[in-house]
């Protein structure tokens, strides 16, 4: 027997020595529920901010709106208006829809890697106290 077959026959006996373990999942309608609730939550926190900033929050809220329309405009898109001169132009309606989509997505990655982590710890416990031999 050459050492390819060899390696995978001795592969195949040692994983079927293995014990069988159950996992079991969450349900994905929870997960789903529990993610957007999250995210909802995050995104009213993130626009109650911004509508009312306390005056030590204020620089952070000004970065959070412009910092990611100004990598929109340096490739060319019109996301801040025209400015008054010796000022700062607000966002345009393109501008505000990006902030939106923009901190939507930062919210929602947010949120699927807490709900990765809480899924995986559930699944943990529950596959080591239901492992089974063959």
């Amino acid at each position: 027997m050459d050492d390819g077959r060899r390696y995978f026959a001795e592969k195949r006996l040692h994983r079927e020595r293995l014990p069988r373990v159950e996992i079991s999942y969450m349900n994905p309608v929870s997960t789903m529920r529990l993610r957007l609730g999250l995210w909802a939550l995050l995104l009213v926190l993130q626009f109650l901010v911004t509508a009312s900033p306390p005056e030590a929050l204020a620089p952070a809220v000004a970065g959070s709106v412009y910092l990611p329309l100004m990598a929109l405009r340096a490739l060319g898109l019109p996301v801040i208006s025209a400015a008054e001169s010796g000022g700062w132009g607000g966002p345009s309606a393109l501008g505000l829809m990006a902030v939106v989509v923009f901190w939507a997505a930062v919210w929602w990655g947010v949120v699927s890697l807490v709900g990765r982590v809480l899924t995986a710890r559930q699944t943990r416990g529950r596959s080591t106290t239901s492992s089974t031999s063959p």
